[in-house]
């Protein structure tokens, strides 16, 4: 019957979430069930994605990212007037004045040109200050990126997971729906009495609301994933269980220290302490003002033509810039104090994942070697003595529920994978 077929037509050699149209073998009124594997995309909605491609499109779609390149297109935009020489600058200044005493009066007039000249440096720190603010910005824009590749993984597996979720949900939900149609057939025979009718339709209810709720988290998983994908409106689920790489998982379990020590987060904190010791060094620099070439022109009261030339500078005797320079010392401290917590953060979080990861695909090895042939067999048990006339229909129902449970397990802790795998991807700045 198509209870039994639920058991015994697993094929063992997959994970149990991926076999559910192979519990419908040899039933002839459900093999049609078999089509919600490859059920047609939603109308006007994107194909799901494959993984790779989702990563390539949110690591330059998403809104942190292009914040961050505009921050570093900005740094890029002050190079322009870091490299630009005060010397295009010069000022003027005109003095004229007569004599009217005199029963002549005399005019005379004088005009000084100063022209200023960095003679200490200012302008090479100016770009050096300005190069260390394009490295910090590149370094947050590949931060940036990172991050919104960890949040795609994250909600890609979750998308991946709960149409899983609901396809195998769909499946017990239409042998549910068969099981309470055979039953209130037979309670019109009076073959069965009204608390087996009753149950298999409580059992369908059950089933139904259980469906509905891994739809509506299949809904929000796929609206989620289209929000970092910034094009489709609609995104169709995923149609096959694409279990999260391994391959990241290998390279920290071999180098982890490498790992770490190429964080986006620590690199854009150790270029963010790199710019302000630049810009803690021009302050210094700053406080020498630039030196004044001055030229003069003018008329004497004699009308004679009178040209002349100086210098001029300034002494920074009491403002030196104190307080600029003290400030760009503070942040550079406060940011490389930070960067060196992060870095024991990071290898802390690092073993923990390891170890996490570890306890999660035990526990799956667990369930796809004992558990779940065991809940099968249960199943199989309890439906064959209930044939038999030596059971009831609640002993099937627990079995089924106890199988239906341990699935959703298994599902959950493939969830859990795929959001260990995010945290790596956060974590090594590297993709999946």
């Amino acid at each position: 019957m198509a209870h039994a077929a639920l058991t015994t037509g697993l094929a063992r050699t997959r994970p149990p979430w991926q076999a559910t149209a192979h519990l419908l073998r040899g039933t002839g009124a459900l093999v049609a069930l078999v089509v919600f594997s490859a059920r047609a995309p939603v109308y006007g909605a994107e194909p799901f994605p494959a993984l790779t491609v989702a990563i390539g499109r949110a690591s330059s779609c998403s809104p942190s990212v292009r914040q961050a390149s505009g921050a570093s297109r900005v740094a890029e935009a002050e190079a322009v007037g870091a490299r630009l020489s005060p010397l295009g600058n010069p000022y003027l200044e005109v003095f004229a004045d007569r004599t009217a005493a005199r029963p002549e009066p005399e005019a005379t007039w004088q005009s000084n040109l100063w022209l200023p000249v960095e003679v200490s440096g200012q302008r090479s720190r100016r770009i050096a200050e300005n190069d260390r603010l394009q490295e910090w910005r590149a370094a947050e824009l590949t931060a940036a990126g990172m991050e919104s590749v960890a949040a795609m993984v994250a909600r890609y597996g979750r998308a991946v997971v709960a149409a899983e979720r609901v396809r195998f949900l769909e499946a017990i939900v239409e042998i549910s729906r068969q099981e309470s149609a055979m039953y209130e057939a037979r309670l019109k025979g009076g073959d069965v009495t009204v608390r087996e009718a009753k149950l298999a339709a409580v059992e369908l209810s059950r089933n139904r609301m259980a469906l509905g709720t891994a739809r509506s988290d299949l809904a929000r998983a796929l609206a989620g994933v289209a929000r970092l994908l910034d094009g489709p409106a609609a995104l169709s689920p995923p149609l096959h269980d694409e279990g999260p790489p391994a391959a990241l998982w290998e390279l920290a379990a071999r180098d982890p220290g490498s790992l770490v020590t190429h964080n986006p987060r620590l690199l854009a904190l150790e270029r963010e302490g790199a710019y302000f010791g630049a810009q803690a060094t021009r302050q210094t620099v700053d406080s020498q003002a630039p030196l004044n070439v001055i030229l003069s022109a003018g008329q004497g009261t004699d009308g004679s033509a009178r040209l002349g030339g100086g210098l001029a500078w300034t002494f920074p005797l009491l403002r030196r810039n104190q307080g600029e320079h003290a400030r760009a010392l503070a942040e550079r401290a406060r940011t490389l104090d930070v960067a060196e917590a992060l870095r024991r953060e990071l290898g802390a979080a690092l073993q923990g994942l390891l170890e996490e990861r570890a306890q999660v695909r035990s526990a799956l090895d667990e369930l796809r070697e004992h558990g779940e042939p065991a809940a099968e067999a249960a199943l199989e048990a309890a439906r064959s003595t209930e044939q038999a006339g030596k059971g009831d229909l609640l002993h099937v129902v627990t079995a089924r529920r106890d199988l239906v449970s341990v699935r959703a397990s298994g599902l959950d802790l493939e969830q859990r994978e795929w959001s260990l795998l995010a945290e790596l991807v956060s974590l090594s700045g590297r993709s999946p």
